[in-house]
């Protein structure tokens, strides 16, 4: 056989590996999706609960930004004072959020990811926070009327004498609001990742993912309905 044929017997072997190994690679894509199909239909309560988690904390989160305006809308804007007064609070209250949000993040590198009760029960304390949150909101008017009228009788929970401690306690209620959701969400996927196999986590981070946006559009656009166009809330600046 001449140097030739041994050429082209290579060339044709080396042809016949390729489409071996693409009939294997589609067959591998074609079963993978064939897992997936067959998965939509079949999901647990836990694997229904992530995926619900995942939309209810988006949705907090980004209907929280509107509210913080009311919530310390009565604070007194001392011209010269860095803090207490509103627009150094605002300030705070977003680098505690931001920090927060970060650091929540970055202490998933730790390698070691809670359990699905842990994340549950964490997922329970923010929405507890964010509950907080939305009843200083709605009730703001009525804790701060003293700093409207110091000769309220009798004198409101927040007065001029303490509104610096409910200043602090909001910029830690932000923090810890953001650190613990940063943490939940981040583990949340990681554990879908590790707990399923690839078909079922792939269905399960896509749909946590479409939720989340949904959530996410759905709590900005009720916080702006409310805040903006129905003015439900008392609204002093």
């Amino acid at each position: 056989m001449c140097s030739s044929d041994l050429i082209n017997a290579e060339r044709h072997s080396e042809c016949l590996h390729e489409q071996k190994a693409r009939e294997v690679q589609e067959e591998i894509e074609a079963e993978l999706e064939d897992a997936k199909m067959n998965y939509r239909g079949k999901w647990s309560f836990q694997e229904i609960s992530t995926v619900g988690v995942i939309a209810v904390l988006y949705f907090c989160t980004y209907s929280l930004p509107a509210l913080i305006p009311i919530m310390i809308g009565y604070f007194p804007n001392n011209a010269g004072s860095f803090f207490p007064n509103y627009q150094s609070l605002y300030i705070l209250i977003n680098v505690g959020y931001t920090i927060g949000d970060f650091l929540g993040r970055m202490v998933t590198i730790i390698p070691c990811v809670p359990s699905w009760a842990i994340l549950r029960l964490l997922t329970i304390v923010v929405v507890g926070l964010f509950v907080i949150q939305i009843l200083g909101a709605v009730f703001a008017a009525q804790l701060c009327a003293s700093l409207v009228d110091p000769s309220t009788s009798p004198p409101s929970l927040i007065t001029e004498d303490n509104y610096a401690i409910y200043g602090y306690c909001i910029i830690a209620v932000q923090f810890l609001y953001y650190f613990l959701r940063g943490y939940v969400v981040t583990n949340t996927y990681v554990r879908i990742k590790t707990d399923y196999n690839e078909a079922t986590s792939s269905v399960l981070a896509g749909a946590a993912g479409t939720l989340g946006q949904v959530g996410a559009a759905t709590g900005t656009l009720i916080a702006f309905l409310l805040v903006s166009v129905f003015n439900v809330f008392d609204v002093h600046r």
